[in-house]
């Protein structure tokens, strides 16, 4: 008895569900003029499937849109694992605040202080320590960042003739976070 007493209240409780929702349904026959040629429920019922669909694609985007991360949309960690430099012309670096090294340092081996190159490709080697917070290394040349590099050796290009000052500087694993770890050298391209 107790059984079939739930099983009657449940019942009761889905047909006032379809009832409230046969309330807010869209009845696309109130809709249509009297005039229209074509009165059947098929092609109503057919436009209502077209309708739908189109609504959910609307909203399956609309989600997949707000659910994509922010870290997607800002490319954070594209750069890791970088070994090869990236020059990004027209970046002008202000030298920021540097935080602490926490055991962090880097000494520019090559090139050597007023070394003279020809071409516009000049290699480098470094020898870091990353202490606590290091990650990799920024090269900036006058100012202007050249390249990033994880290992201790590189190439940087697209130097013109002229003195030049290469900075080193050792950076977090964020790519903002510059510590009070720099080494520089001036050098010459012919």
């Amino acid at each position: 008895m107790f059984l079939e007493k739930r099983r009657q209240s449940a019942l009761r409780r889905i047909e006032d569900i379809d009832r409230q929702r046969d309330r807010f349904r869209l009845d696309l026959n109130d809709l249509r003029p009297a005039w229209t040629p074509w009165r059947t429920d098929t092609f109503y019922d057919g436009m209502r499937s077209i309708i739908m669909d189109k609504l959910c694609l609307i909203f399956f985007w609309i989600a997949l849109i707000l659910s994509v991360p922010a870290s997607a949309l800002s490319q954070a960690g594209h750069m890791k694992g970088m070994d090869t430099p990236t020059k990004q012309p027209g970046k002008k670096s202000s030298p920021p605040a540097l935080k602490p090294a926490a055991g962090a340092s880097v000494k520019v081996l090559s090139p050597k202080e007023g070394q003279l190159f020809k071409g516009d490709q000049i290699p480098l080697q470094f020898n870091l320590v990353k202490g606590k917070r290091g990650s990799h290394v920024h090269a900036y040349v006058d100012g202007e960042l050249m390249g990033m590099f994880e290992s201790s050796q590189g190439t940087l290009t697209g130097i013109r003739p002229g003195t030049h000052t290469l900075e080193l500087r050792v950076v977090a694993e964020d790519h903002k976070t510059e510590l009070n770890a720099t080494d520089k050298v001036r050098f010459s391209v012919k």
